[in-house]
């Protein structure tokens, strides 16, 4: 098998388990591709750019990429497992009906070389 490298969006959709929450539409600039549902997500209704919840909302996504990986895994020899979702951690100690918890997303950037950047010549 090849090495995973990414995740497609079909996986993170079978991961976060929900139907509606990850699916092809059109934003308000008439572009089409992939739109994830806030408020399907978060199990809350985000009414407004002024609603509260990125950070469940990344968190839960990050979760839900963690599980999509573990489940490509499964199949793939050591050397070609994703590895870009380590465990999360969590210190346990609950503050105010809350507990800290952290999570890591490792991954490989493409750095531009000169002749993308801006204002440069080669």
């Amino acid at each position: 098998m090849a090495v995973i490298n990414d995740l497609t969006w079909q996986q993170l959709s079978e991961a976060l388990g929900e139907t509606g929450q990850i699916f092809l539409g059109e934003d308000t600039l008439g572009n089409i591709g992939v739109l994830i549902s806030v408020s399907t997500v978060n199990g809350s209704v985000a009414g407004n750019l002024g609603s509260n919840g990125v950070v469940k909302f990344l968190m839960r996504l990050r979760e839900a990429a963690a599980e999509a990986q573990i489940s490509i895994n499964e199949t793939q020899a050591v050397g070609e497992k994703l590895s870009a979702f380590p465990p999360s951690t969590s210190n346990g100690t609950v503050i105010n009906g809350a507990i800290t918890q952290t999570g890591v997303i490792q991954a490989a950037v493409v750095v531009a070389s000169a002749s993308e950047v801006v204002g440069t010549t080669i």
